[in-house]
């Protein structure tokens, strides 16, 4: 189940930086900033799920 988590947040996280790279390369601040939000979240909640099950 850690294994499925980590490869689960690991992809997550990758999409995120790479909406925020394509937002910030094609100027489209909505997108990025966006991103930007939804990576901190993500964040947030490994934080509070690792802490939870380990």
């Amino acid at each position: 189940m850690r294994i499925g988590m980590i490869i689960l947040f690991a992809i997550l996280y990758i999409a995120l930086i790479a909406l925020f790279i394509l937002g910030y390369k094609k100027k489209q601040k909505k997108v990025w900033v966006t991103s930007l939000v939804l990576f901190l979240i993500v964040l947030v909640a490994t934080i509070i799920i690792t802490s939870i099950y380990v």
